[in-house]
Formats: structure tokens, C-alpha cells, sequence
């Protein structure tokens, strides 16, 4: 992949979690995408990952589920 480098103004303009964004001349063309790169920090779950054992107990007694056509079916009874 080539490489542009960005003057400190744009660098500090660019958005640093999640949004992406088009990337425009003086005349509104697209020139591009720009999408920030994402760490794991930005994307962990609220309360951490789970650990491998609460992995295997979910993978043990996975609970209800629901097949396409149930949940299509759901959602078109809310409205």
C-alpha cells in the first residue's frame, strides 16, 4: 500500500476511534476514504473479554435459539 504523509493540521483533524470518513477536493469530488486504524483497546467489551473458561461454559449450555425465519418473524410483529 502506497503511503501520503499529512501535515500536522490534517493529522490532528483526522478522527482516531471509530469514523470513518470521505476524503474530498475544493469541489466536494471524493478522493478517497480515510478509516481509522483500530486497536483492541478500541474495541474491547465493556467488562473485558470473556476468559476461556466462561467461553466453555457458554459453549456448554448455550441457551435458546432462534432460527431465521423466527427472528424475521419477530421483528415484523413489532410493527
Amino acid at each position: 500500500m502506497d503511503r501520503i504523509p499529512v501535515t500536522n493540521d490534517l493529522s490532528t483533524i483526522l478522527p482516531t476511534r471509530y469514523s470513518p470518513l470521505a476524503i474530498t477536493d475544493d469541489q466536494g469530488n471524493i478522493l478517497g476514504h480515510y478509516v481509522p486504524k483500530l486497536t483492541l483497546d478500541d474495541v474491547a467489551l465493556e467488562g473485558g473479554w470473556p476468559s476461556v473458561e466462561e467461553l466453555e461454559a457458554i459453549a456448554k449450555h448455550p441457551g435458546k435459539r432462534y432460527t431465521t425465519q423466527e427472528v424475521i418473524a419477530h421483528l415484523r410483529s413489532l410493527g
